[in-house]
């Protein structure tokens, strides 16, 4: 689950501020760096090692895509719309019979429409915007495709504005594990205070083929007094659901 801070900077949990219900979850690696520095040691072969920063990460991969997930990520948030028109692009018919194709969608009324045979051409005659389009008895049988604009009801959408900085989140993994013996089950807790997806945020490639994609989130500097990430454990007995004492650090 990922939330988002007011604008003060405040964190609470509410459903205006949640974003669950983030799709299928493939798989979610941690991991920390300790970055270090080094000095010489006239006396020893070996060199003096110190501890400077680090930096962690989470990199999530994703077996499903969801709008809501992808614009948190890019720090925007979706929109229903209402009345809206989108694009149908080369939407191929074969002519009937009678000279006639139905479009799978409904046309907008004073939407652009352009129609083309397969070889580039345009028909002959005007064509009228309607979801059953008249080609011409004389190209019944023939491909056309046709590129407009369609009538909607509503949907979602969301927009990268041309420039604006993506706020911090506030991101909590909820997981299970299992001791190597079974007697034990663990729920999980991990809890990055704040981060922001670093490196190339990519929605799945458009192809025919079925595909995971993937998001890094950089930790990044906590608020004062809170942990920058929190582990949290609290076994349970198989089967009983009685839980025991939690361990957290």
């Amino acid at each position: 689950m990922l939330v988002r801070y007011s604008a003060d900077g405040t964190l609470r949990y509410d459903k205006d501020t949640i974003l669950c219900n983030v799709g299928k979850v493939t798989s979610i690696a941690p991991s920390t760096t300790q970055n270090t520095s080094t000095l010489t040691d006239g006396n020893s072969d070996w060199d003096m090692h110190f501890d400077t920063t680090k930096a962690g990460q989470l990199t999530v991969t994703m077996a499903t895509f969801q709008p809501e997930l992808y614009a948190a990520l890019m720090g925007v948030e979706t929109e229903e719309t209402k009345g809206d028109t989108f694009w149908v692009a080369d939407e191929g018919h074969v002519v009937d019979d009678d000279g006639e194709i139905k479009l799978d969608h409904v046309p907008a009324e004073d939407g652009v429409m352009v129609v083309k045979f397969e070889d580039g051409s345009e028909p002959s005659g005007t064509i009228t915007p309607s979801q059953t389009l008249s080609i011409g008895e004389g190209d019944a049988g023939k491909t056309v495709f046709v590129t407009y604009e369609a009538e909607t009801e509503g949907g979602i959408e969301f927009g990268l504005p041309e420039s604006g900085s993506r706020p911090a989140l506030h991101v909590i993994v909820t997981g299970e594990a299992e001791s190597d013996d079974g007697a034990a089950v663990y729920d999980v807790n991990i809890l990055i205070d704040k981060c922001k997806a670093t490196g190339d945020v990519a929605s799945p490639t458009m192809q025919r083929e079925a595909q995971n994609w993937s998001f890094t989130l950089q930790v990044l500097q906590p608020r004062p007094g809170k942990r920058a990430v929190g582990y949290k454990f609290l076994p349970r007995t198989v089967g009983s659901g009685v839980t025991g004492d939690m361990y957290s650090f």
